[in-house]
């Protein structure tokens, strides 16, 4: 009877173990996850940049190529603070699981400033977006950003700017 108590006694911290781990894993995330969000919010784009590696990956819906390395994903969310300086992310869904965390969300803004692109600076159209996304993002043991895959519909985000 007591080799029977000892063994689910041994079970029961086992799995108390494995659950604090997952709730320490799930915890990290949902800081990364704020403070990613508090930095674009602030439109600080190299605060952002440093919550990615230095050889980060960043996959943007209908981009042939991502970005690669931590000074290519600065300059492109300093282009979208400029594109839109009232810009705001709304973050409505995080889960994680393992070393990724997903994200769904909305991102609104006004296009007053000049918006780069591959193809080249998008001129100001003064119309506001509203815009739903999901994002996959992988993290680190370090707790730094490995990779992101964002997905969002670019044709919605080109009509609601008048450029389609």
């Amino acid at each position: 009877m007591k080799k029977n108590f000892y063994v689910f006694a041994a079970l029961i911290f086992s799995l108390l173990f494995v659950l604090s781990c997952g709730q320490q894993k799930s915890a990290d995330s949902t800081k990364l996850m704020d403070q990613l969000l508090q930095t674009m919010n602030s439109h600080d784009a190299a605060a952002t940049a440093l919550l990615y590696a230095e050889d980060a990956t960043y996959m943007l819906a209908g981009e042939p190529e991502p970005l690669r390395g931590r000074n290519a994903i600065e300059e492109y969310y300093a282009g979208f603070f400029t594109g839109f300086p009232d810009l705001e992310v709304e973050v409505t869904l995080v889960m994680a699981s393992g070393d990724n965390i997903m994200a769904e969300g909305v991102i609104r803004g006004t296009h007053t400033g000049p918006f780069p692109t591959p193809e080249g600076d998008i001129p100001a159209t003064g119309r506001k977006m509203e815009l739903g996304f999901a994002g996959v993002l992988k993290v680190k043991p370090d707790g730094l950003i490995a990779e992101d895959r964002t997905y969002f519909d670019s044709a919605v985000m080109m009509s609601q700017l008048g450029l389609n």
